[in-house]
């Protein structure tokens, strides 16, 4: 986790010692009349003496049980390492019917019951004990059948017994005792509690004789993949063994006698009295949910190398059937571009070594032709997904070659730039090319239509984002705020409810209303509406670049979508600010839409245009009120620097970089 998140760790766990140090004192005591203040030492007194009878009840049932390290483990799917201290760890594929398969080795004395325990761990969805995380409770499991065998015979369980039983479904519980009932479709879960250890005893109706190996199956079905992801097995040859709640060191000190228990064993065996005693149900339950909220951290997507041996087989798929494996596929790279190192792994981390070595010219080349078409609007390959054989060959090898080069140079080495994207940025717009001005002559237009040759300035239409934020930025209402969940802002009604389930699209209220474009929520099933009337993609397909359209529904976006109506009432408001007269007002406004000052036929023009929009609002043939946003004594001057400003947000210049 980040230092944000492990401080926070850090201060709960000390707030849950604190808790766990200070139940002792939250021990209730009866008071009859004449109430009388209670002391510590009274406190204390009734404290050690539920204590130590709950000590000798429990000490006397416990068992002595011995863990059971095994010899082989077999599954349909998932990956099993067992640890040093006999706990197996599950990992890899999982599927919605998983069988494990565990090998214990014989032992010494006959085997009257064995214990499963369900552990938590780190790696695991919620620290498990379950692999389980996607469609089901993340870190749940789902034990469908346990089955013990013995000499080639099934060894018949008597009675099964656990310490936590779940939500398996609704409106039952998962327990042991479903497990040896032969119906798949019942079993045991701990959901509800994941990230604690829980156990269930599997005891025999005979007992298996010493020198017996035993061979046990678990078995996990469900509509949703949910294997263990970690849990041990142990056996012992006592009678009448049950699961009592007992994790496994406390019961393995309680079988002690008290004077041969350790400060720490007695320690732990105290603890777990204050854990089970109903008198401290309510600051147990609240101690509880912060060590909860320690397996409930932030979540990513990632991805996780493969243990060494338990690499993912790939085949190729005959005809793209995926029954129809055929021959065994390799890890590789086309035999046409530079080859990994002979001496390394074929693995993920050789493959992010040869994308970015100099010896492979390509990352880069692809790299800077991407930027140059950001900037430029083609690329200086124009066919951004395809430098083989079929696409376009380069306008400028050359410079395509010395642009690449120049990336990954190390920093500090002639003009390298490492790797830097915010360097080649900074060479990009500084060159004497890009500075350029974009407007052409009629010949070199007829000479090269397209720009091609770099005669003269890019001219592209600026993309949805762009377009969205460089108004908000404009208008003052562009906020910097970053990370978090996405946002929504203000869009016309009824663009969601095409999709499944007609869900409403409630507008972001606030600083999240005009965060930028980069956090605006994405439904792929209805794409934000003014994202798709300005070409961006809808997300149901990657794209290299994004086709460039001049249509009259985006002037009417600019116009009359709810949140460019917002854009232009707070840019006409801050034009207004800036200056006591048109003219002043007219230059602010040109500076911030456009970076320059109008000229004087478009200065004359916009103030013709306000002089009219003034006569029509003060005549009430437009509500000034309503394009203003509100009425008062100055509605009527809001409104005409409204209009105003949604003129010049609907200029050429303003969409177009140029």
């Amino acid at each position: 986790p980040g230092d944000d998140r492990r401080k926070q760790n850090e201060a709960v766990t000390k707030q849950i010692e604190a808790a766990w140090s200070g139940l002792p004192g939250k021990w209730p005591l009866a008071v009859e009349p004449p109430a009388v203040p209670i002391d510590d030492a009274k406190r204390a007194m009734a404290v050690a003496a539920r204590f130590d009878a709950w000590n000798r009840e429990e000490s006397e049932k416990a068992i002595e049980w011995q863990v059971a390290r095994p010899i082989a483990t077999k599954t349909t799917m998932p990956h099993l390492v067992v640890r040093s201290d006999g706990s197996i760890l599950g990992s890899g594929d999982i599927t919605k019917s998983d069988v494990y398969e565990i090998e214990l080795a014989a032992s010494e004395k006959p085997v009257r019951a064995i214990r499963l325990e369900v552990l938590p761990d780190e790696s695991l969805p919620r620290h498990g004990p379950g692999l389980c995380w996607y469609e089901g409770p993340k870190g749940d499991f789902f034990l469908s059948e346990f089955e013990v065998t013995a000499a080639g015979s099934r060894v018949e369980i008597a009675k099964a017994t656990d310490s936590f039983s779940g939500q398996a479904f609704a409106g039952g519980k998962g327990s042991a005792a479903a497990t040896i009932d032969g119906e798949m479709s019942s079993g045991w879960t701990t959901n509800g509690d994941q990230g604690r250890p829980h156990a269930a005893v599997y005891q025999f109706a005979e007992p298996v004789p010493a020198g017996t190996p035993l061979l046990i199956a678990m078995r996990f079905e469900r509509h949703y993949a949910c294997p263990l992801g970690c849990f041990r097995l142990s056996v012992t040859d006592e009678e009448n063994a049950e699961a009592r709640g007992h994790v496994a060191p406390v019961e393995a000190a309680l079988v002690k006698p008290a004077s041969a228990r350790s400060d720490g064993e007695r320690a732990s065996i105290f603890r777990g009295f204050l854990a089970v005693a109903p008198e401290l149900a309510e600051p147990v339950k609240h101690i509880r949910g912060l060590e909860a909220s320690l397996c409930a951290g932030p979540s990513s997507l990632v991805l996780k190398e493969r243990p060494a041996d338990n690499p993912r087989k790939t085949f190729r798929r005959h005809r793209g059937e995926f029954t129809q494996p055929r021959e065994e596929v390799k890890p590789a790279v086309p035999a046409f571009l530079p080859q990994l190192p002979a001496d390394e792994k074929a693995n993920r981390l050789a493959l992010a070594r040869w994308l970015v070595s100099p010896d492979n010219p390509l990352t880069a080349r692809v790299a800077v032709n991407r930027q140059w078409q950001a900037f430029f609007g083609r690329g200086i390959v124009a066919t951004l997904d395809d430098f083989g054989y079929q696409g376009d060959p380069p306008s400028h090898p050359e410079l395509l070659d010395w642009l690449a080069l120049t990336f990954v140079e190390p920093a500090g080495v002639g003009d390298g730039m490492g790797w830097s994207m915010k360097n080649l940025h900074r060479l990009i717009v500084t060159s004497a090319t890009y500075r350029q001005d974009s407007v052409a002559t009629p010949a070199m237009v007829e000479r090269d239509p397209k720009n091609v040759l770099l005669a003269r300035g890019p001219r592209v239409r600026l993309e949805a984002e762009v377009i969205r934020d460089s108004m908000l930025e404009a208008a003052g209402l562009l906020s910097k705020k970053m990370y978090g969940p996405g946002v929504r802002p203000p869009q016309p009604e009824g663009v969601t409810e095409v999709a499944y389930g007609s869900p409403k699209w409630n507008s972001s209220g606030g600083e999240d209303r005009h965060r930028r474009s980069i956090y605006t929520y994405q439904k792929r099933t209805a794409p934000f509406a003014f994202t798709t009337t300005f070409d961006g993609p809808t997300g149901e397909a990657c794209i290299p670049r994004r086709d460039v359209s001049n249509s009259p529904l985006q002037a009417l976006t600019l116009l009359n979508d709810p949140m460019f109506v917002e854009v232009s009432r707070a840019l006409g408001k801050a034009t207004m600010a800036s200056g006591s007269d048109d003219a002043s007002r007219l230059r602010d406004l040109g500076l911030r839409m456009l970076s320059r000052e109008f000229d004087a036929d478009e200065a004359a023009a916009l103030s013709r245009y306000l002089t009219m929009q003034r006569t029509r609002l003060a005549s009430d043939e437009l509500d000034a009120g309503k394009l203003a946003g509100g009425d008062g004594p100055d509605a009527v001057e809001r409104a005409a620097w409204t209009l105003v400003a949604r003129a010049v947000m609907n200029l050429d210049e303003s969409v177009v970089k140029r």
